[in-house]
């Protein structure tokens, strides 16, 4: 018969293993995996207290030119001298003559992963500005079947990724921070579709590639004969093959071997957002895209204005001091102003995000701080700053989002669905045009 001391050991044992796991765990910060977060564990989050340190706040900047800013708007703020933003409403003051399109780039994290909150602003800035078209997409990346308004069709290519370290060498990255390389029987298709205004067809579509992998690659328009197109090597550094339309579909087909950066779907005119999300980035990589890439695409199909949006990976309840992140992230802003200095460049903050706070869900320790960073990032860098997270609605805000009805944000309390993205897409679009309107006024006294 057992005795009763040796018949709890077992149940002790267990006990004081459980409380070792969770006493490693409390020491172990947030980290992703595979773009899933996983979240520290407190063990006393219902027991202690928050520290009653001061929340920061943004700092009252004099800008450049004197705008007055609308109540109720969260306006662009331009920390330059020369205000950079200037060059963007130029282009859109200009973009009958410029012959091209009016062009913007948008790097950002998974909050606009499936051209989310990009494709309403890319709607919303044709509305008024005119079709541009569905603009850059990438090759054989799996995020680009996440975009609705496109039919994205692929075989035989091997991707890589500036996120992907295994193979992958910087000194391929394209604008994406991806690249493709063929194999047997390589083709990639593109379809659109009318799911948003004014992107149901396209004039031209390139094809961006190595110039030293490729001479010929075969394309056909809307299901017609393939033709052979030879590779255009006008930079060393990037080629192109160009179809003209109007079309719906494009498919290229490329020799094994050939490394391809990814595809424009462009009209001759208007304006368009290429969506650039990168899953669980930092922002910070964007820096190991290689200037003569940079500079080759600038050449080819420069920029008017680019867009710097992250912070969901970087935030975390355990660090205050993120001086360090901005001091990479203004490498980064030095980066494509020296590669493409005609385009004016705005930081978009952070947006609101929710963690358990005292047992409740609020704003996450963080949030505020790195926010705060962020705008001394664009003083410091000398670009423009829009405060998104004030724009939403501040505290609270992502959590208020996901609990109407309709929802507009995931369960998650971090990230907007579409119909979030579409609001935001407003209040955006309105920063904007603001800004434009009051370019306008200033040239025109």
């Amino acid at each position: 018969m057992q005795s009763p001391r040796s018949s709890l050991r077992r149940p002790v044992r267990f006990l004081l293993a459980v409380v070792v796991v969770c006493v490693v765990l409390h020491f172990v910060p947030g980290f992703s995996l595979g773009g899933v977060e996983v979240k520290p564990v407190d063990l006393l989050s219902d027991l202690t207290t928050p520290s009653q340190t001061a929340e920061p706040t943004l700092q009252k900047v004099k800008t450049a030119r004197a705008d007055t800013c609308p109540a109720g708007m969260a306006c662009i703020e331009d920390y330059t001298t020369d205000v950079n933003m200037d060059h963007f409403y130029e282009a859109l003051r200009c973009k009958d003559s410029i012959g091209r399109p009016v062009r913007i780039a948008y790097y950002g994290d998974s909050f606009i992963e499936g051209d989310i909150f990009t494709d309403a602003l890319r709607e919303r800035l044709q509305d008024r500005f005119g079709a541009g078209g569905p603009g850059y997409v990438d090759v054989a990346s799996e995020m680009v079947k996440l975009r609705p308004t496109i039919d994205h069709r692929a075989a035989g290519w091997t991707d890589f990724n500036v996120m992907k370290k295994d193979g992958c060498d910087p000194a391929n990255l394209s604008l994406s921070t991806h690249y493709a390389v063929a194999g047997n029987g390589a083709f990639v298709q593109y379809k659109t579709n009318a799911l948003r205004r004014h992107i149901e067809t396209f004039q031209t579509a390139t094809l961006f590639v190595a110039p030293s992998s490729l001479s010929h690659i075969s394309v056909s328009k809307d299901g017609g004969p393939a033709e052979s197109h030879a590779v255009d090597k006008a930079t060393t550094a990037v080629g192109t093959v160009t179809v003209d339309g109007p079309m719906k579909k494009v498919r290229f087909d490329v020799p094994s071997g050939g490394m391809a950066y990814g595809v424009t779907l462009e009209n001759r005119n208007g304006i368009v957002v290429d969506n650039f999300s990168i899953r669980g980035c930092s922002g910070t990589p964007l820096s190991q895209i290689p200037e003569s890439h940079l500079r080759a695409m600038n050449t080819l199909r420069p920029y008017d204005l680019i867009i710097i949006h992250f912070g969901l990976n970087v935030a975390n309840k355990k660090q205050k001091d993120y001086s360090a992140y901005a001091r990479r992230m203004n490498e980064v802003i030095a980066h494509f102003k020296r590669c493409m200095p005609q385009a004016a460049l705005l930081v978009v903050s952070i947006s609101d995000r929710e963690d358990k706070v005292d047992g409740q869900l609020r704003t996450a320790p963080g949030v505020k701080e790195l926010l705060a960073t962020q705008q001394q990032m664009a003083i410091d860098g000398g670009v423009a700053f829009w405060n998104l997270y004030e724009a939403m609605g501040g505290e609270g805000s992502i959590k208020e989002m996901a609990e109407r009805e309709p929802a507009e944000a995931r369960k998650d309390f971090t990230h907007i669905n579409r119909r979030g993205g579409d609001r935001i897409a407003d209040i955006f679009c309105r920063a904007l045009i603001h800004g434009f309107e009051g370019y306008k006024k200033y040239i025109e006294q």
